[in-house]
């Protein structure tokens, strides 16, 4: 009777020594996943970061170019004024020459 009991007993620890070992190789495979999920985290945290510098200098290279195209608006402009009052002075000369020409031509047929 303790023969078998002894055969039960050495049984049943082999049986829960069985199942402590696929618990811990199952804990182990978990904590191999965990190891490798958290690389790929800090993976993907230090792309994210790179990412964001990359749009934080975008975001300044566009800041930039948008100063100056308001600068080169407003370039614009000022050539538009210049431009304006330069073809209302050539009007003014053209008239004063024309009515000089015209002097001339009176002078001209006067002499004559």
């Amino acid at each position: 009777s303790s023969g078998i009991n002894a055969e039960y007993g050495q049984a049943k620890i082999d049986s829960l020594t069985q199942q402590l070992i696929k618990e811990k190789q199952g804990s182990m495979a978990t904590l191999e996943q965990l190891d490798s999920a958290t690389t790929h985290n800090m993976e993907l945290d230090s792309a994210v970061q790179e990412a964001t510098r990359k749009v934080e200098k975008l975001t300044r290279s566009a800041e930039k170019d948008q100063k100056q195209i308001r600068e080169l608006k407003e370039n614009c402009a000022e050539s538009t004024v210049l431009i304006s009052n330069l073809k209302t002075q050539l009007q003014e000369l053209q008239k004063v020459l024309s009515v000089q020409e015209n002097k001339e031509n009176l002078k001209d047929l006067s002499d004559e």
